[in-house]
């Protein structure tokens, strides 16, 4: 949930904590924002996803693989977005490469 209960303070400490590169802050920012700003979202992932945090390579490649929330599809980037969350251990993304292919 929102750090005490209250979306737009979430918002704001997450958004602080991405702009100093915490990754963790950008997957979850990113996280909140899909619905409302998917390409932010997006791009959010892909810069924790540079720190190696793999659910975040794994987001950023599921909503590239599938073209959702209005992003459109981009199946060599989720490609690799797929592998680099493989290769950090993520077993989800294994298959979902693997469905790609």
């Amino acid at each position: 949930g929102c750090i005490g209960g209250r979306r737009s303070d979430t918002r704001r400490w997450l958004g602080l904590a991405a702009t100093q590169g915490h990754a963790p802050a950008c997957f979850e920012l990113g996280n909140l924002l899909l619905d409302e700003d998917a390409s932010q979202a997006v791009s959010l992932f892909r810069r924790a996803a540079d720190s190696g945090h793999p659910a975040a390579s794994f987001n950023a490649g599921h909503v590239l693989a599938l073209g959702r929330h209005g992003v459109e599809p981009d199946l060599t980037s989720a490609l690799l977005l797929f592998s680099r969350a493989e290769w950090a251990g993520g077993k989800v993304a294994d298959d979902a490469r693997a469905a790609l292919e």
